[in-house]
């Protein structure tokens, strides 16, 4: 039996009222719950609509947890929202293990851990590899990156979560007519000679401008292509306004 400790959940951006991408994190939450626990795990938006009413929030940026608990359970603090320009990443010195990887857990401390090393050490970031020497993702982040007209990414049979803000990003390359590979990757020099991006739930999508301290390639209107079709996507999402979504009960 699986124990049920951590607890599965998931991080959005609650921005101006507004919740970016609800519908599918709530989808992927419950597929995993599912998977994890062979039973569904039952979401009303309006318990989590209540909850926001009644912490008077402002309009600013804030991270919003959600956790796969019965009956759901919410956090949210502010959260500010930045564009990481300059990211700075560094391969973690060796294979990262960590168990169920597939699933975002509760219980990520050893990865916040790996955040702040790596932050002490002047980079934003690490990034991990399997025991192969396979190119996984960063400690909060997923990595992808695009060579010519193809936009790759680790393959999501690896050891990492193939998060809901990477499946968006994969969707807008499509219709801009990039092809999409997920690969198994343990050449860091063909990242370094591609156009690399970290993409997360809260800081979106972040082009890489280092790894290791070696300049990867940077195209401008390639970055912002691939961003402006991504926030594209991402606003055909349901993005329910709370206020409004409050009138209905």
């Amino acid at each position: 039996m699986i124990d049920c400790n951590p607890t599965l959940f998931s991080t959005l951006k609650y921005q101006n009222k507004h919740i970016l991408a609800l519908d599918e994190h709530i989808k992927k939450l419950q597929l995993d719950y599912l998977s994890l626990f062979n039973k569904k795990w039952i979401f009303e938006k309006n318990d989590l609509f209540e909850y926001l009413l009644y912490q008077n929030l402002s309009s600013e940026t804030h991270r919003l947890n959600i956790f796969a608990t019965i009956p759901p359970s919410f956090k949210i603090c502010p959260y500010d929202s930045y564009s990481e320009i300059d990211t700075k990443l560094k391969l973690f010195p060796k294979p990262f293990l960590e168990k169920l990887a597939h699933l975002k857990k509760s219980d990520f401390s050893k990865r916040h851990l790996m955040l702040k090393i790596a932050n002490d050490e002047g980079y934003n970031d690490y990034i991990f590899t399997d025991s192969r020497g396979f190119i996984l993702e960063t400690t909060l982040s997923n990595i992808f990156w695009i060579k010519e007209n193809t936009l790759l990414t680790p393959h999501r049979n690896l050891p990492l979560y193939f998060g809901v803000t990477l499946q968006n990003v994969i969707f807008a390359a499509k219709k801009l007519g990039y092809q999409v590979a997920e690969v198994e990757e343990n050449n860091l020099d063909r990242l370094i000679d591609s156009n690399v991006f970290i993409c997360n739930s809260l800081k979106e999508i972040c082009p890489v401008r280092t790894i290791n301290g070696r300049v990867c390639s940077y195209n401008a209107g390639l970055i912002n292509s691939i961003t402006q079709a991504y926030e594209k996507e991402r606003q055909s999402s349901p993005l329910p306004s709370l206020l409004n979504s409050l009138k209905r009960y």
